[in-house]
């Protein structure tokens, strides 16, 4: 056989003899058939004339030929046998043996031998068979060979797919099938693979393995797979689209993550816009760039936080007719706006143009201007490239990103804002894109660069085809820092030895003495016992013989019980009363149990810095990277745990503690294990020693009592390390209550007294030197104890080298260096100490040259002696060389002599006092702290400035202060501080506006002020101040300015009334209500009102005698609309004063009359822009918005109407006080939350002054706020660097006027011109200086050019250079350099300041670093030089001037960090960088101490976190329940929501700001009202205490209580679909109730017990179809009629089976065969309902989303344990569903409650489905039948009454309540009353 390439025709015709056209291939191919020569002759020839040939291997066979007739008989025979019945063939079998004229002969009828005979003989057609096969056909070939496929490509469709299953030579034919069969299926082939193997039989073995764990995934390759949203054209008319963003690290969406504002990633506003283009780009079937687009009226409605990982969906609708658009994002409106096609060619239209200006700003100085108003954008949002000081003109990055673009211009119009605060864009009325200009625009530029311009005057920034008009921005509160809070602690001198430190604290002198005066009383209460002698005791003698004390009564004993720190009182009463019971006192045991430690005497030794200090030498001298600790446990003594607190507030420090105990009953070890403790048996008594020795070890009254203290001090000191320490703290004999305690243990008749239970100090020091302990620090109370900090001695002498650090000159650096390299090449010097000396020189930097070199290599072998005193350390030679030794001997690394003792200094935590940062002051106002939380309303001390002589300002000294709606909206956050005029949006405080008072001639008077008028001391302008009649009170004259200069403003002066005018005044019973009544009755109107209450009603009535019941309407609903058109008989009303917002203020609109004014005076849908109506003007009406903030300002001329109107109605008789309601000055927040709830009728005020102090000054407690002296000027060295104009802002925010900026450089970029003109601007005369105060001269030169200016108040010296490197690439130059600018110009300012400022001087600031306090490697130039200011500013205060040195850590936001080392979460030396505002907060703190050198850091959250484990966020339960007023969260059920409890509008304002603020949970209203107080207290344990990570998970786990009331633990997954649940048979027809969703009945089996009918259980079984619920609801019913086969059947479904029993009902409906339905507690829709919660809670829905939800509902089901603990573990996991059931499944098991885990992988499938088969179920129609409905009592709130039964029945459902909750009421009580409703429901 051959194939050749001519047509059929051809080959007939040419073909030679013998030789036939076998198969017709194709138009130009065909094989041909016959001998093997004749046909090899015929290929010959064929190819000879250049036409295709090429014979086949057929075998020697001539298939398709005559000559295969001899083969047909034998062929036929053979397939008679097979195909014994010949098969009709069907019309899709294509016959390519018989021509198609005749396959309607009988032959081509059937696949019969005859047929397939005459194939094999005659020609294959196929060409003609090829015809017949469809244009996108998949062919299979079925052959041994793919013979074909050249062929069938060739002739069949492009379109087919050609498939062939074997292949000859490949190397494995089943795989190789497999493969095609694989594409059979890509192309749209159902495969069933399960034909190609052996039929299995179902159920199969319960051991049978399971395939899929067989099957994985191959990620080998990555896939783009195309989303809805990138297919720019669709046939989508309904305007409804859903966009995705996927923030995986690999994801192209991620970049939308650098949106950063206040440390939040937020999906940007811009976003929200271009999802709407997007949508319209869809609708017109265009691309982005075929068209222009304007927006208009865009408003942003909430921000979006994204998450790091995961999808966020957002949801457009938009209306094609109008062009109206709303985005969505989880169901909650984002952003609306319209957008349209803009039409034409014209260009956008620009402004005028613009003088091109410098653009001095670079991307780095605008972005740190940003950054500093908390925008924090990372680098795809970061498109500023340059700009002008004044933020009008600059340069945008085009980084092909239409999102980032528009960002980077409305940042742009947010840096044209001259201002520092965080303002987010909320509207923009109009935005325009023409995206070929803009393209244009590109092409122009150089690297895609494109200038933009800010048009100030019309509000419009353009950048190329892109033009923004109207841009409206609002105050955003700034958070909380995300960081932890600063650790504050001061840096001083620490005396080693401090001895009777305490006696001079007035309070343990006074509780010292109460026990003396107590012992002394007992004593001689007792004298009268002939058993005892306490006379004759020595250790009580002197409270006898020293005269009469003090007689203890018992009113003050009981006072001193009360006191939980008054523990040695208690002790003392409990000691006499056994001795008077002839008892002895076991002191030890007494000790132990009586919890000393705790008593305040004993605590003077753990506080006040002590323990911090000796903790602190003990760090120091530590080699080990990690301290290791042991406590040996004593009971009633917990010194570890404060140890563990200090060591948590160290950078860099690192510590292991173990708990060393005797008796292991004696402690909880699983407590100690929790808390990540260790544990060592450790006995004092036994010979055995400590496995592990430890660094430090702290044993508290271990010695006392021992026989041997010889031998229990050398049991202490083998466990410690040889550079180890001892702490240990013990009673000592020579002190008062040493010897009460000896006197106790020893109070018997007998004159012997027994060895003293108490050593003496003298006896201790003598015992420590025999055991070879050093005593390195030692502290007594002087009143009962002593702690001391021990060190083994040490036995061999080091050789040393000392260097004499001179304080003059640095000849001493290289001498350093030298002698630290040999150190490091441990030359054969072998020097072991390297000894620095400072000596007589007190402002030497010698303790941070040590701190930084001490962590350099061979920094271990460094040690300091520093002599700060001017004198020396011995009267002789020999004394100075006795002190030297014994310094050495003890081999401390720091050892500092100031004031005559030898110490060290230490960081010790600020003084609480301190950090409370309060201040009792007389000048003070109101405030809140953080926008949006009342609880935050705190006193501020305001500056006691003098006031200027001028006749028109009265200092007034207020008595009562006014509380106004608008302090409330503006405190709580409902309002915008937008809404206010006059600029004060920018004010620091706004609240308060009148007051009364007395002024500084002592006249009574009352009066307004723009903010601030909630305060103890107001300056007024005269004009804003009335006389108050003498026959008011100033309680009552505070009730008067605001109210009535609204009404007459309102009315008279804007509203024209006149007499005749029908009025509307809304909310009349509140102050201007009250006050717009009585001038509206006084001008002759007609008046109508709304009240609220009935009680309102009444009072109005009384006060206003004209007003009748047909006056008043409600002002709760919308009800007085048509109550005042009825009374006006259709007209309307003449004037609205209106207050109320939203639908009530358009029904109010419409109730004006022709010709009406409507006089708005709420701020609400004002602040909102919210839209009017237009066509209500066509009556002629007018609209006013009534702003009573903007008659202060200056060129306001309608003030001087309205002081005039007030005034004339005083005298008139017209301005009456109100009602009030007075709280003290001490209760301001529970003030403004009553007046939230508008329960007050009249006026809310603050009483600040009684009446009788009006005239005195008053002292209240304030929070303390720096503040500056206008008159005064600052300087700043080292100003015009980013920590330095910084702190010039933050004293000119404080009040200063005067700056004098020092800089060698002087200005150099545009940040800082930028800074210097605002201030300018805003009235600051600012210097800038290149004076170099290296020297004297200078630094006297620039004292005298800021006294110029004023007289200098502060001076803040920040100048620095740094020159970092190790000390071995240090020399004398760079110490030099870095130590003029930063310590000798120190001491010369210091000296300037002295001479020529003295007076004036408030604050001498230097800025010091924590590389000088803890030290640094690297910065030992740095170190020293900042240590000299430090002790300076010691100095200073010593000499009773101002002096105060702050060690910063890292500073964040500006400066060197930022630049060079990543950002403002790098580590950098174990702390964080200090974000600005932190650091500005921190000086207020500062500022207020007296201590010289402090010291501020922020821990990453792995200290602070371990820090403030429990939280140092209040819980957000008791956050929330504060807000709501309630008092005990336990009086609340936990599953009550919200809007149950009453949260009003106000409070949840409150509570959603709170969240936001504190929790970063961003949450709609709705979802607010739901929340619960049990939800709440979940997210309150899991934010603020997380799980410990190293805990033993499974430890947390446990099973739910009643999990086996529910399920059968051994056998989970049920085997019989019908069960019977009682034992009743009586003929009765059976009751079926259907499971819930656990898919069996055990719970329902007591609920079956009270049944006097057969009932039967439904279970779900491996047989039951969970498919659908109408599946399992057929198969139910086939089951049922197993037990009853026909008449009416009784159903009932409980939970989820309520829904399966409904659709149950709908099916047996439709055959007449229904009795009754009951459903107890549960409805067609009720888990889907329950799931529906959880769902919202998702940021994305895909499949896996919803599997790994209802994969948590089910563990939660059943067990206890973290929700988002688990979540995270499931997504962490494969993406397939049995590796997600091994993660739940592995949990269960961990109980032990179960034991096969095929049935708990089998079950947590089917409740997966059942959840989700519920929750795609609707009923196809409505019951029509009789239902009832059993419903627990304790429902869940939230759901419909009826669960939405109504909806799908058409009779209403009957509903019985039964009491209890979802499970209970179907057990005990509950149960028998559920049975009797259902047999009576079944009786019927």
């Amino acid at each position: 056989m051959a194939a050749v390439g001519l047509t059929w025709e051809e080959v007939n015709a040419r073909c030679p003899e013998g030789v036939v056209a076998a198969c017709h291939n194709s138009e130009d191919s065909v094989t041909i058939s016959g001998p093997k020569d004749k046909v090899a002759a015929f290929v010959a020839e064929l190819k000879a004339e250049n036409v295709f040939a090429r014979e086949v291997n057929s075998s020697g066979i001539a298939f398709h030929s005559p000559y295969m007739s001899k083969v047909a008989p034998a062929l036929s025979q053979a397939l008679k046998k097979i195909l014994k019945t010949p098969v009709r063939r069907s019309k899709k079998w294509v016959s390519s043996s018989i021509p198609e004229d005749q396959w309607g002969a009988e032959l081509a009828a059937h696949a019969s031998p005859e047929y397939f005979v005459h194939n094999l003989t005659s020609p294959v057609l196929f060409h003609e068979a090829s015809k017949h096969v469809p244009q996108n056909a998949i062919t299979i070939e079925i052959a041994p060979h793919c013979l074909l496929q050249a062929i069938l490509k060739r002739s069949l469709s492009p379109d087919c797919v050609n498939v062939g299953l074997m292949k000859r030579k490949h190397d494995d034919n089943i795989q190789f099938m497999f493969t095609s069969l694989g594409r059979c299926y890509l192309n749209g082939v159902n495969i069933d693979p399960l034909k190609m193997l052996p039929e299995v039989t179902f159920p199969v073995s319960c051991k049978t393995p399971m395939i899929a764990p067989l099957v994985s995934w191959n990620h080998s390759q990555s896939w783009a797979v195309p989303k809805a949203d990138d297919f720019l054209l669709c046939n989508n008319k309904s305007g409804g689209f859903s966009f995705e963003f996927d923030m995986t690290p690999d994801s192209a969406d991620r970049h939308i993550l650098d949106h950063v504002i206040d440390g939040r990633a937020l999906f940007p506003g811009t976003g929200y816009l271009f999802l709407a283009w997007k949508a319209l780009a869809k609708l017109e079937q265009k691309s982005l760039e075929d068209f222009k687009v304007e927006f208009n009226n865009l408003s942003i409605q909430r921000a979006t936080i994204l998450p790091t990982s995961g999808t966020v969906t957002f949801e457009v609708v938009l209306m094609p007719g109008t062009g109206h658009f709303e985005v969505y994002n989880s169901g909650a409106l984002a952003a609306s706006g319209a957008i349209r096609v803009k039409e034409g060619d014209e260009d956008i239209s620009y402004n005028s143009p613009m003088t091109e200006s410098e653009l001095n700003m670079n991307k780095e100085d605008v972005y740190k201007e940003l950054r500093l108003r908390g925008y924090e954008y990372g680098p795809e949002f970061q498109g500023i490239l340059s700009s002008n000081i004044e933020g009008t003109q600059g340069e945008l990055q085009w980084k092909n990103e239409w999102i980032s673009f528009l960002d980077t211009m409305l940042q742009m119009s947010v840096l044209s804002l001259q201002t520092r605060f965080l303002q987010l864009p909320t509207r923009i009325n109009s935005l325009t894109i023409d995206p070929k200009k803009h393209i244009d625009s590109i092409a122009k530029s150089t690297a895609q660069i494109i200038p933009v311009h800010v048009y100030k005057n019309t509000d419009t920034c353009v950048s190329g085809g892109v033009e923004i008009l109207g841009l409206h921005v609002s105050l955003a509160p700034r958070r909380p820092p995300t960081h932890s809070n600063p650790i504050l602690e001061e840096y001083r001198f620490v005396p080693n030895v401090r001895k009777d430190r305490y006696k001079n604290d007035e309070d343990l002198r006074q509780y010292h003495a109460l026990c003396c005066d107590y012992i002394d009383q007992q004593v001689r209460n007792s004298l009268n016992m002939s058993d005892l002698n306490f006379s004759n005791n020595a250790y009580f003698k002197e409270y006898i013989l020293n005269g009469v004390r003090n007689k203890v009564d018992e009113e003050t004993l009981s006072k001193a019980l009360s006191d939980s720190e008054n523990v040695w009182i208690a002790f003392l009463k409990e000691s006499f009363e056994l001795i008077r019971n002839g008892a002895q006192v076991d002191v030890e045991k007494a000790i132990e149990h009586s919890n000393l430690v705790n008593d305040k005497l004993f605590q003077t030794i753990l506080s006040d810095g002590s323990l911090a200090a000796l903790i602190g030498i003990v760090l120091e001298n530590t080699r080990s990277t990690k301290l290791k600790i042991g406590e040996v446990k004593t009971a009633g003594f917990d010194i570890l745990s404060r140890v563990q607190d200090f060591l948590k507030s160290q950078p860099n420090t690192h510590f292991e503690s173990t708990v060393l105990y005797r008796d292991s009953k004696s402690i909880d070890k699983d407590y100690y294990k929790k808390h990540g403790l260790k544990l060592a048996k450790y006995d004092m008594n036994s010979k055995e020693p400590l496995k592990e020795v430890v660094n430090l070890l702290i044993a508290s009254n271990q010695v006392l009592g021992q026989n041997d203290a010889d031998k229990a001090l050398e049991k202490l000191k083998e466990a410690i390390t040889d550079d180890g320490f001892i702490l240990m703290t013990e009673p000592l004999g020579d002190t008062t209550m040493g010897k009460v305690l000896h006197g106790l243990s020893n109070c018997t008749s007998s004159d012997k007294l027994g060895k003293p239970l108490c050593k003496t100090l003298s006896d201790w020091m003598s015992t420590m030197q025999r055991v070879g302990l050093h005593i390195v620090s030692l502290v007594t109370d002087g009143l009962c104890s002593g702690t001391f900090l021990l060190r083994k001695e040490s036995t061999q002498s080091l050789k040393s080298q000392t260097i004499q650090i001179d304080a003059s000159n640095f000849s001493w650096v290289d001498q350093v260096k030298d002698s630290l390299n040999g150190l490091n090449q441990n030359n054969s010097a072998d020097i072991e100490r390297l000894w620095l000396i400072g000596d007589g020189e007190p402002s030497s930097g010698i303790i941070g040259l040590v701190n930084c070199l001490k962590q350099e290599l061979g920094g271990e072998r460094i040690r300091c002696v520093f002599n700060a005193d001017n004198s020396d350390v011995g009267t002789s030679s020999e004394q100075k060389a006795e002190v030297v030794e014994k310094i050495m001997k003890n081999d401390l690394l720091m050892n500092v002599h100031k004031d005559g003792e030898w110490g060290t200094f230490r960081h010790i935590p600020l003084r609480r006092e301190t950090k409370d940062n309060s201040v009792v002051t007389e000048h003070a106002f109101v405030n809140v702290v953080h926008r949006g939380d009342l609880s935050s309303l705190t006193w501020i001390n305001s500056p006691s400035t003098v006031l200027t002589p001028n006749s028109d300002i009265q200092r007034c000294k207020v008595s009562y202060a006014s509380l106004n709606f608008r302090d409330v909206m503006l405190a709580s956050g409902k309002l915008a501080a937008d809404a206010i005029p006059n600029g004060l949006k920018m004010a620091d405080c706004n609240l308060g506006m009148e007051f009364s008072g007395i002024d500084e001639k002592s006249r009574r008077v009352m009066g307004l002020v723009p903010s601030k008028g909630l305060a103890t001391t107001i300056d007024a302008p005269n004009r804003f101040l009335w006389g108050v009649p003498d026959s008011w009170s100033l309680e009552e004259a505070a009730s008067v300015p605001l109210v009535y200069a609204t009404a007459y403003y309102a009315l008279v002066v804007r509203g024209r009334i006149r007499r005749g005018d029908t009025v509307l005044i809304h909310s009349g019973s509140g102050g201007v209500g009250q006050s717009a009544i009585s001038v509206a009755l006084h001008y002759g109107c007609k008046v109508y009102t709304t009240v609220g209450s009935l009680e309102k009603r009444k009072y109005l009535m009384e006060r206003f005698p004209d007003l009748n019941e047909q006056s008043f309407s409600n002002s709760r609903d919308l009800s007085f609309e048509s109550h005042i058109m009825n009374s006006t008989k259709g007209r309307g009303v003449d004037v609205v004063l209106n207050s109320l917002a939203e639908e009530k203020l358009h029904a109010s609109l419409r109730l004006l009359a022709p010709h009406g004014r409507f006089l708005e005076i709420g701020k609400f849908d004002l602040s909102n822009n919210a839209n009017l109506g237009m066509g209500l003007f066509l009556k002629n009406i007018s609209f006013h918005g009534i702003l009573v903030d903007s008659l202060f300002d200056p060129g306001n001329r309608d003030w001087l109407d309205t002081y005039t109107l007030v005034e004339q109605g005083i005298k008139e008789g017209v301005v009456k006080p109100l009602n009030t309601t007075v709280f003290a000055r001490t209760d301001v927040e529970n003030a403004f939350r009553f007046m939230g709830q508008g329960k007050h009728i009249g006026k809310v005020v603050i009483k600040v002054r009684e009446p009788d102090q009006v005239n005195e000054s008053i002292m209240v407690q304030a929070l303390r706020r720096a503040a500056c002296d206008p008159d005064k000027s600052y300087i700043i060295t080292g100003g015009l660097g980013g920590f330095g104009l910084e702190l010039a802002q933050w004293l000119v925010e404080r009040g200063a006027k005067k700056l004098v900026l020092t800089s060698r450089s002087g200005v150099q970029n545009g940040y800082q011109h930028r800074c210097i003109a605002i201030w300018r601007e805003h009235g600051v005369k600012v210097v800038t200086s290149q004076i170099n105060i290296t020297s004297e001269t200078n630094a006297r030169r620039l004292i005298e050019v800021a006294n110029e200016l004023g007289p200098v108040g502060a001076v803040f010296h920040l100048a620095m250079v740094l020159k970092d490197g190790l000390m071995e690439n240090q020399n004398e130059e760079m110490f030099k350099i870095v130590c003029n600018t930063k310590a000798q110009s120190c001491i010369y300012m210091d000296m300037a300041t002295r001479l020529h400022c003295r007076e004036s001087l408030h604050w001498f600031v230097a800025f010091s670093s924590v590389s000088c306090g803890r030290g640094n490697p690297g910065q030992a130039n740095y170190g020293y030089a900042n240590s000299t200011m430090e002790r300076v500013c010691e100095q200073r205060q010593k000499d009773g001037l101002p002096g105060l040195a702050i060690q910063w850590g890292a500073i964040g936001d500006v400066g060197v960090v930022i630049k060079t080392m990543g950002g403002n979460d790098t580590i950098v030396g174990g702390t964080l960088p200090q974000r600005l505002h932190s650091c500005l907060s921190t000086i207020d703190t500062f500022l207020s101490q007296d201590c010289p050198v402090v010291s501020s850091v922020v821990l990453p959250e792995r200290f602070e976190g371990e820090r403030n484990k429990k939280g140092s966020k209040s819980s957000i339960a008791d956050m929330v329940a504060h807000i709501l007023g309630i008092k005990d969260i336990s009086s609340v059920s936990p599953t009550i929501t919200l809007a149950d409890i009453g949260l009003d509008s106000l409070m949840g304002v409150e509570v959603k700001q709170a969240l936001e603020r504190e929790y970063d949970l961003v949450l709609s209203m709705r979802e607010i009202r739901l929340l619960t107080m049990e939800s709440l207290l979940a997210m309150a344990e899991n934010d603020c205490q997380p799980a410990d990570e190293s805990t033993n998970e499974t430890n947390s786990i446990t099973l739910k209580n009643n999990v086996d009331e529910r399920y059968d633990l051994q056998h989970i997954m049920p085997n019989v679909t019908l069960l019977k649940l009682n034992n009743v048979d009586n003929g009765k027809s059976p009751v079926f109730i259907v499971h819930p969703i656990e898919g069996v009945v055990k719970c329902l089996r007591s609920l079956a017990s009270h049944m006097d009918r057969p009932v039967y259980g439904l279970q779900c079984t491996l047989e039951a179809p969970i498919d659908s619920v109408n599946s399992l609801a057929a198969f139910y019913n086939q089951n049922i009629k197993t037990i009853q086969s026909e008449g009416h059947y009784n159903i009932a479904g409980y939970s989820f089976g309520a829904c399966i029993a409904f659709e149950m009902g709908l099916q047996l409906e439709r055959e007449c065969c229904l009795d009754t339905l009951v459903l107890l507690d549960g409805s067609h829709s009720y888990v889907a309902e329950r799931t529906q919660a959880y769902k919202e809670t998702l940021t994305s829905k895909t499949p896996s989303d919803i599997e790994r939800l209802y994969l948590c509902i089910f563990t939660m089901h059943l067990l206890t344990l973290d929700y988002t603990t688990l979540e995270k573990e499931l997504q962490l996991c494969e993406d397939t569903l049995e590796s997600r059931l091994e993660v739940v499944v592995d949990k269960l098991l961990s109980t032990n409650a179960f034991s096969d885990k095929d049935d708990l992988k089998l079950i947590g499938k089917f409740f997966c489905q059942k959840l989700q088969i519920s929750d795609d179920y609707k009923p196809s129609a409505k019951f029509g039948g009789s239902l009832k409905l059993i419903k627990a009592t304790k429902a869940i709130e939230s759901f419909e009454a009826d669960y939405g039964l109504a909806k799908v029945c058409h009779q209403l459902p009957v509903k019985v309540e039964v009491e209890g909750d979802h499970e209970s009421f179907i057990q005990g009580e509950s149960a028998k009353e559920v049975a009797r409703i259902l047999m009576d429901a079944f009786s019927n």
